[in-house]
């Protein structure tokens, strides 16, 4: 565990906002174990309960989607001295859902996402990728990447492949004519999920909220929580088939685009053996969105 000193901004702003009295540090919850995320992100335990503190995130969509019962309570949120959001959530006691309860019960975690998806007042202060065209998202997606591979000396080992991967993504988006945005969470896998004692599933960490395609929850729920022999059943209950082409080529997409940027985002900040596993999931998928 990092030992890290709550920023002086962050502790004027609890004690200014939260009628807790006095509180400790409980420990960071940030779910990667990189230094650089633990004073974003951890807990502070008081003679009134614990609560969760998160910095960096706008909190105004946030509190839409609580009232909505799909992530915890905001209790508090705020605008610090630096110019950087906070805000505080009630601390749910949960675990992160292991496989076999998402197996057996994965109609509850797509009814969540739906509930997510149809928030109709997220629209209008989310950021949206350019037009309703689900192109024109794969578009942007790909200028993100594009933005990363300035810096190329960082990346000349995988030249050559990330040259491939751009062609063939090139090549497939044009095929996409389908249309229509919703607020997505964008970076759905296991740790972003919570399991509350009581049975309530909850969604997290939410800095990749934004207007897009929906299958892009989709696609990254279900290579990452999901084996591979249920995609298909589980892209029905959201209302898709696997089988068509067009969807098909949206769901692979998805993947292998995302996991190339946190291949191209983890080797800029120089955690280069842990970026190691994304570009090599990046490449599988793609070789799945060429059958």
């Amino acid at each position: 565990m990092y030992k890290f000193k709550i920023k002086p901004s962050i502790k004027n702003f609890l004690n200014n906002n939260l009628d807790i009295g006095s509180f400790l540090l409980e420990k960071s919850l940030s779910h990667f174990k990189l230094e650089k995320f633990k004073e974003d992100k951890f807990v502070i335990v008081s003679d009134k309960g614990k609560f969760v503190v998160q910095s960096g995130v706008d909190p105004k969509p946030l509190q839409i989607i609580a009232q909505n019962g799909i992530t915890p309570d905001i209790i508090v949120s705020g605008i610090l001295e630096t110019g950087e959001f906070i805000f505080v959530q009630n601390y749910v006691e949960a675990s992160i859902p292991e496989e076999n309860w998402l197996i057996k019960n994965p109609k509850l975690l797509v009814s969540l996402i739906q509930k997510l998806h149809n928030i109709n007042n997220l629209k209008d202060i989310l950021p949206k990728l350019g037009s309703e065209s689900h192109k024109d998202c794969f578009q942007i997606y790909l200028q993100d990447i594009e933005k990363d591979l300035d810096e190329l000396e960082k990346f000349k080992n995988n030249k050559k492949i990330i040259s491939s991967l751009f062609y063939l993504y090139s090549k497939k988006i044009q095929s996409i004519s389908s249309k229509g945005l919703c607020p997505i969470h964008g970076d759905l896998y296991f740790n972003n999920l919570l399991l509350a004692k009581n049975s309530s599933l909850y969604l997290i960490d939410w800095e990749e909220l934004h207007m897009s395609d929906p299958v892009r929850d989709i696609a990254l729920l279900a290579w990452s929580c999901f084996p591979r022999k249920y995609w298909k059943y589980l892209s029905e209950l959201f209302g898709y088939n696997l089988d068509n082409k067009e969807f098909r080529i949206r769901f692979f997409l998805h993947i292998s685009t995302r996991f190339l940027y946190l291949y191209l985002e983890l080797v800029k900040s120089g955690y280069y053996e842990y970026a190691q596993q994304f570009i090599k999931y990046s490449i599988l998928s793609s070789k799945l969105l060429e059958n």
